[in-house]
């Protein structure tokens, strides 16, 4: 299950480390995320709900846990994060939206596909330390995994902390998942345009600036992959048809790891110790050694 390229690979998933069966049956688990807390919430697109599971405190093995639906009835979730104040943020297909959850529990819209210059298909999205969000913007596919005739391209958008709205990315994209490296100095995009991670600097207001390939690595269109993730040494963690590959900053394969089930997102645990991924109709947890990347 756990594949080395290289030795350092050891330091980052030691080499009796067992991948923990967290859930099952969920139906088609995407987007999660984990808060400070401990509850980890799942976009079931099957079931076109959210759920949170539930760890008691004092645990701390990641399974055992609770799984209850979400407090509101959120339908179309693809894509989570939580932002500063730990409110839930959700890119969503039905409606085609970017929303928050108040602290009140009422959900506020903060894109609407309707509005110019807003995203039309929110994927995934990433909070910034600075307040920004950053949202992909994947047009639908086809069954075989191809782009639909005659949709737009993809793009990533910027959500600033005044609530404008506005694309960002300057080259063509079909971004299926987004994350913030290690400095939060550079956007990694998930391309299945280029089938490659794509590291855009960020500006002081936001913007992004020209594209580097990081590496390349197909991106699958079929089980909803492409998400990624980076922790504190810098590497990067991007699910594909084969398992979680782990890169590292200059986009050296590090190496893999294989889990029961096709991957298709990840978010960092507790504590931003270990890395939850949803696979399959399941969620999984794998041990890392290193530390994961903090964005709220």
């Amino acid at each position: 299950m756990i594949e080395a390229r290289v030795p350092a690979f050891r330091q980052i998933v030691a080499p009796r480390s067992e991948i923990v069966p967290v859930l099952s049956e969920l139906g088609s688990p995407r987007g999660i995320v984990c808060g400070r807390t401990g509850i980890v919430s799942i976009a079931d697109v099957a079931h076109d709900k959210v759920y949170e599971y539930v760890i008691p405190r004092r645990q701390t093995a990641p399974n055992g846990g609770v799984l209850r639906p979400h407090r509101l009835d959120i339908k179309g979730a693809v894509g989570l994060t939580l932002d500063h104040q730990g409110r839930l943020l959700i890119a969503g297909r039905n409606p085609a939206q970017v929303g928050r959850i108040e602290v009140n529990g009422t959900l506020h819209a903060l894109t609407q596909a309707s509005h110019p210059g807003h995203p039309r298909h929110p994927a995934d999205l990433v909070y910034a330390i600075d307040g920004h969000v950053y949202v992909a913007d994947l047009p639908p596919t086809h069954p075989d995994g191809g782009p639909s005739q005659g949709s737009a391209p993809g793009a990533i958008y910027q959500i600033a902390r005044n609530g404008s709205v506005q694309p960002v990315s300057p080259a063509p994209l079909r971004p299926a998942g987004v994350a913030l490296d290690c400095r939060q100095l550079h956007l990694l995009v998930a391309d299945r345009l280029s089938n490659s991670v794509q590291r855009f600097p960020i500006a002081p207001d936001g913007s992004l600036g020209p594209s580097a390939t990081v590496f390349e690595r197909a991106i699958s269109d079929a089980i909803g992959g492409g998400g990624i993730e980076t922790d504190e040494a810098g590497n990067i963690y991007v699910t594909t048809p084969e398992g979680v590959q782990v890169h590292n900053t200059d986009g050296i394969e590090l190496g893999a790891i294989r889990l029961p089930e096709p991957p298709a997102d990840l978010c960092w645990g507790r504590g931003a110790v270990g890395l939850y991924a949803t696979a399959g109709s399941g969620v999984y947890f794998i041990p890392i050694e290193v530390g994961g990347t903090r964005t709220f």
